[in-house]
């Protein structure tokens, strides 16, 4: 069971065994609320230090950058 969220929830492998993989909910990304239920999420390194940052396209048009040092 998963718990709603109104941004993009971060689900982290904590176990894998025989192709069956365990997730933990870590919560929401960030506080932005995300507009309606379709994301695009995808890694990019923005500012070049070598860490993945996040990138959410959205359907409101718009793109949300999440820096890995967030």
């Amino acid at each position: 069971m998963s718990a709603r969220s109104s941004s993009l929830n971060i689900l982290r492998n904590v176990a894998e065994a025989k192709g069956e993989f365990v997730f933990h909910d870590e919560g929401p990304v960030c506080p932005t609320r995300l507009a309606g239920h379709t994301t695009s999420p995808t890694v990019v390194n923005w500012d070049r230090d070598g860490k993945a940052d996040l990138l959410i396209g959205a359907e409101d048009g718009y793109l949300y950058f999440v820096p890995s040092n967030r």
